[in-house]
Order: structure tokens, then C-alpha cells, then sequence
């Protein structure tokens, strides 16, 4: 930062027993770009990318701070900055802060004491932990410990159990560490502990976070006396500031999940078709932490609509009329940032909107767009599912079939025989359009599932193209290409025509 900057006074070179001294009336002292100033008021102004740290405060803790962009102002982060905290901030905005954790007093608490620590995928890492191997040997481990939140505020946790990423903590003797249970997690070089106070949960998160340090860190300072879990003046971050939510995903953290998460992390998915399928197929996949969600329909929202959908319109909602793929991205943009609606009809002079995709869920019933569609993801090399229901109304119930089909680069010419229009049957399977919410959904799990199953997220022993559910005998057919399609068709006549 230039030194005609406002609100920055540069260090002038005086020094007291080898201390750069702060000029009268400036109150604190920070470094801007690798350069250290003092900061006389409350405002600081600049107009280039800022790595702003602060060494030392000179004033009371908890000053105010207001640092300005000339492209709009910022607070950063929420006003206030104290000790041992960075920002970097850039076209306004921080890029990466400690504004959650900031908003919790234990965690700020836990901050201010000097512990590494970084929020991420909705859990708490305190990196950096001294234990004591069975070989007595002191390593440093991370705890990981899953956060309860409310409007990105924690509350007091109700389990006592954390993972740990680093070897089973043993005494300072090589013994088994007394108080603390340790058990396999099933990812290696990770456990679980378990560590809790008397006849009660923990009070807070610092408590937590502190009982667990303490316990294992009393054994390694008998090894190695200047072992801590401390690191005063080290960089802390929270690790957020990229998520595509709008607040921390807690169930991954909880579940144990968040690392297996990662793998659906920078991924631009489109859902062509809104009705029933492919708005329950909106609903889960809004629930990942995917870049963006493309959403592609022609149809208004209409009141049948609302009772094949997620969630419950108002009556507002309804009178609104409003364009589908408008609806649901004001309904799921509350939750996920990356919503983008397309109104109109996915054809011939749209289909290039779909080469960009990483993956694409087909959810409509139009025969003739959806060869064309099939035809130009093929070409792009983009891989996609198909997901349709063919249901009939019989005096005895319905009965139908629920398919799901898979195209990749290993499954192009066994999917194409298998879905209507594209190759396979030209029927229309929704000339009664025979539509059940539970079945819509059920067809979106599917889909969703088997999507995550080709990025990894869960195992996946290989070779599916099509799953098919017959809902009168409530039996799920698979076909697997190692085999080729015809075991399953054969079990599920029809099942390959119906969409």
C-alpha cells in the first residue's frame, strides 16, 4: 500500500532498545503488504489487494477497525479486528476471515488463546495438538470436532466425541492414556476419542476443545517441556469463505462426511425438466457442495405443481404464477448461492448451454428434444442421467416402473437402447401422465445417488447403467455393462421404454 494511503502513518525508522516505536497519537501498529505501518484513527482506506495482519495492538482489545475499498466499503471482518487476526481483501470484499468463528464467543475465545484453529466443511480443526506416541515419542495431531450451529452461531455441544487425525495418544510412560477412549474411525489415520466431563456434556466448544488438548498435552510437556497447542501470532483462517452455502453444512461434519463432500466440490450441474423428478432432484443435490445449479424448464408454476414438489407453496407462492425455474431458485437460492435459472425449453439453439456441464440430470418426457439433447451431451463428452416414470391406473392401483439410466463415455451404446427417443423405445410413457410425488422422489434419490456413486462420494462397485424399480412387486432391477443389458430387461420387460 502507497504511503499517501489514508489512515496509515509508515514507520519512521525511530526505535527504543531495538523496538520500532509508533509515531504520537497513531494507536495501532499493522503490516499491509509485507510492509509495517501505524494506524492513527479508526479508518484505514486503500484501493489494492491488502493482506492486512496485525503483530500487536496498542490499544484495548476489540478496537474498532474500519478498513474502506475505494470500490465500496468494508468492515472487515465485521468491523472489528483484534489480535493476531488477518484479512485479505480484494474488490471489496475478504477473502478469507475469521467472521464465523468471530461470531461465536467460544470460538473466539479458543482464537484469542492462540490455538490454530479453522472452521471447514462444518466441522472445528484445532491443528497443531502435542500427544505423546507409544513409542513416547511427542507428534502433533488435529482434532476434528463436528459443530452445532444455528444461523452460523454455535450452541452448546450434546456429544462428546471428536475425530482425530494422528496416531492413539498414549501417557508420557508409553502406556494407554487414561480418560480418553480411542477407537478406530475407518479411514486411515483417523480415530475416534471419546473424553467427557462427570455426569454432564461439555458447556461450550472451547471447553471441549481445551479438555481434549489438556488431556494430552499434559503427557507430551513431560517429554518435551515446550510442547503446546498454542502458537501465539500465527495466521488463523476460516476456511468458508468459498462455500456455495450461505451457511456452514453442520450434517456433513456430524455424519463424518465432509472429506468424502469434497468430492462433489467445484461441480456445475444442469437439470433439465422441473416437474415432479427434477424438482426432488433440485432439492438433494442443493444439498451438496457443488459450484452451480443450472436449472432449464419452459412451464409456469401451477397449483398441481405444488403437490409433486418439495416443500409447500403459499398461496402467494401460487398466485404469483411465476416461471418454474424462477420459483425454485428463489426457494433454494436461501440455501445454496450458485442457483442459475433458465427459462425456456432446452433445444436445438440452446443445447450449447450444456457442453460447459460437468454432469447433467434429464428429467423430461419430450421425446424428440430429448434425442437431440442425448446426441449433443454424447458429442461433449458430458455425462448424464436420464430419470423417468411410466405409470398406469388399474382398478386394483397404480403399477409402473421407475428408471434410471446412466450415460457415460463406458455406457453410451448400452444407455442409448434404454432411453425413449434417444435410441431406445419411442413410445410416449407419460400419455396419461400419471404423476405420484413419492415416486417423483424416489426416482430423484435414484438419480442423485447413483450420481454421487460415479464421483465417488459413495462406493461404487462399477458398471451400472440403469437401475429400474417395479413398484407392484417393489423390486429394483440393475443392469450392469460387464453383462450387458439383457439379464434386467428381461427381468423388467418395458422397463427401457418408460421415461
Amino acid at each position: 500500500m502507497d504511503e499517501e494511503q489514508r489512515g496509515l502513518v509508515p514507520a519512521d525508522g525511530r526505535r527504543a532498545g531495538g523496538r520500532m516505536m509508533a509515531p504520537v497519537g497513531a494507536t495501532k501498529e499493522i503490516v499491509v503488504n509485507g510492509r509495517r505501518h501505524f494506524v492513527e484513527g479508526d479508518t484505514v482506506e486503500h484501493d489494492q489487494l491488502v493482506l492486512l495482519a496485525f503483530p500487536e495492538f496498542r490499544a484495548a482489545e476489540g478496537h474498532a477497525l474500519t478498513v474502506t475499498y475505494r470500490g465500496g466499503p468494508l468492515s472487515a471482518p465485521e468491523g472489528l479486528l483484534t489480535r493476531y487476526q488477518r484479512t485479505e481483501l480484494a474488490r471489496g470484499r475478504p477473502l478469507s476471515s475469521p467472521a464465523r468463528s468471530r461470531r461465536s464467543d467460544d470460538l473466539a475465545r479458543l482464537r484469542q488463546e492462540g490455538y490454530d484453529i479453522a472452521v471447514e466443511a462444518g466441522a472445528l480443526h484445532v491443528r497443531r495438538v502435542p500427544y505423546v506416541t507409544c513409542r513416547r515419542e511427542v507428534q502433533l495431531g488435529t482434532l476434528v470436532v463436528p459443530l452445532r450451529m444455528s444461523a452460523d452461531v454455535t450452541v452448546p455441544p450434546t456429544e462428546h466425541h471428536v475425530r482425530w487425525i494422528g496416531g492413539t495418544p498414549h501417557s508420557a510412560t508409553g502406556e494407554g492414556l487414561v480418560g480418553v477412549n480411542a477407537s478406530e474411525y475407518g479411514v486411515p489415520g483417523q480415530l475416534f476419542l471419546c473424553h467427557r466431563p462427570f455426569d454432564r456434556e461439555f458447556r461450550d466448544y472451547h471447553e471441549l476443545v481445551t479438555s481434549y488438548v489438556n488431556l494430552m498435552g499434559r503427557q507430551a510437556v513431560l517429554i518435551e517441556p515446550t510442547s503446546t497447542a498454542r502458537v501465539e501470532g500465527r495466521v488463523i483462517e476460516d476456511h468458508n469463505e468459498g462455500s456455495p452455502f450461505h451457511y456452514v453444512d453442520t450434517a456433513s461434519s456430524r455424519a463424518g462426511t465432509e472429506d468424502l463432500s469434497r468430492r462433489l466440490e467445484g461441480q456445475t450441474i444442469a437439470i433439465v425438466g422441473l416437474g415432479g423428478t427434477g424438482s426432488y432432484v433440485l432439492d438433494l443435490v442443493s444439498k451438496s457442495p457443488v459450484r452451480s445449479i443450472h436449472l432449464f424448464d419452459d412451464d409456469t408454476f401451477d397449483q398441481h405443481n405444488a403437490f409433486r414438489a418439495p416443500g409447500a407453496a403459499s398461496l402467494d407462492d401460487l398466485r404469483l404464477r411465476r416461471a418454474k425455474v424462477d420459483h425454485f431458485a428463489a426457494v433454494y437460492s436461501r440455501m445454496h448461492r450458485g442457483i442459475v435459472a433458465h427459462r425456456g425449453r432446452v433445444q436445438q439453439g440452446s443445447l450449447s448451454a450444456l457442453d460447459r456441464m460437468d454432469f447433467v440430470f434429464l428429467c423430461i418426457d419430450e421425446v424428440g428434444s430429448k434425442k437431440a439433447i442425448c446426441n449433443r451431451l454424447a458429442r461433449a463428452g458430458v455425462p448424464f442421467i436420464d430419470a423417468g416414470i411410466g405409470l398406469e391406473v388399474s382398478s386394483e392401483g397404480i403399477f409402473g416402473l421407475v428408471r434410471t439410466t446412466t450415460s457415460t463415455q463406458e455406457t453410451r451404446a448400452l444407455a442409448r437402447e434404454c432411453i425413449p427417443g434417444a435410441g431406445g423405445g419411442t413410445d410416449d410413457p407419460y400419455r396419461t401422465n400419471v404423476q405420484v410425488a413419492d415416486l417423483n422422489a424416489l426416482n430423484a434419490a435414484l438419480a442423485v445417488t447413483r450420481w454421487k456413486r460415479h464421483l465417488g462420494f459413495y462406493r461404487d462397485g462399477g458398471g451400472e447403467h440403469q437401475s429400474v424399480f417395479d413398484v407392484e412387486s417393489g423390486r429394483v432391477h440393475t443392469a450392469d455393462n460387464r453383462r450387458g443389458a439383457s439379464s434386467m430387461l428381461d427381468a423388467s420387460r418395458g422397463a427401457a421404454t418408460r421415461s
